[in-house]
């Protein structure tokens, strides 16, 4: 159960958003809303211990399976290798230290599995070079609902692969990257 802190600064953050941050993207929108939400979110994870504390509980930031750059990670994916990987359709990776998620892909659905039974559920649009933005549309996972909103967009890139693993990367805090393994197969 969260703490009275938390949900008040949970409503203040949504309050925040939703009032003064939306109504800025709307009346300008010259302006990237992505760049704007990495800003806040960067400047969020600098200068607010309980957001940092709060992301790092729920999604280790370093560990065998992840690793944090300040210079993106080399492109070493064949076009091959790339249509390999949007055919296969089970994958794995590890979340919250050493909790399993199984993830079912399609061509346009991807789809957490959690090992204490709840979903996730995202729409998938593929880009260039093997990368691809994941559209969250709904969870019953309380974690995940308490992080992301539907519409939130995540950007990832498929750059290597291993024996067992694909090698992918994303952009956070607008300015490192974070290289993680998504494995082959279901987790047994």
């Amino acid at each position: 159960m969260e703490s009275l802190k938390e949900h008040d600064l949970n409503y203040s953050l949504d309050l925040i958003f939703d009032e003064l941050i939306l109504e800025f993207i709307i009346y300008h929108p010259e302006s990237d809303p992505n760049e704007i939400i990495n800003r806040i979110f960067e400047e969020l994870h600098n200068s607010c211990d309980f957001y940092k504390n709060k992301l790092e509980s729920v999604h280790s930031l370093e560990s065998e399976d992840e690793n944090i750059y300040e210079v993106r990670p080399a492109y070493n994916l064949t076009a091959e290798a790339c249509s390999r990987f949007k055919k296969e359709e089970e994958f794995h990776y590890t979340a919250s230290g050493d909790k399993f998620v199984n993830v079912v892909f399609t061509e346009k659905v991807w789809q957490d599995f959690f090992t204490d039974q709840t979903t996730t559920v995202n729409h998938v649009n593929w880009g260039d070079d093997c990368t691809f933005r994941l559209t969250f549309l709904r969870s019953d996972n309380p974690e995940r609902n308490q992080l992301i909103s539907p519409g939130d967009m995540f950007y990832y890139q498929i750059i290597d692969e291993t024996k067992d693993a694909w090698i992918m990367i994303t952009e956070i805090y607008g300015n490192k990257y974070l290289k993680a393994k998504l494995y082959k197969g279901p987790a047994r």
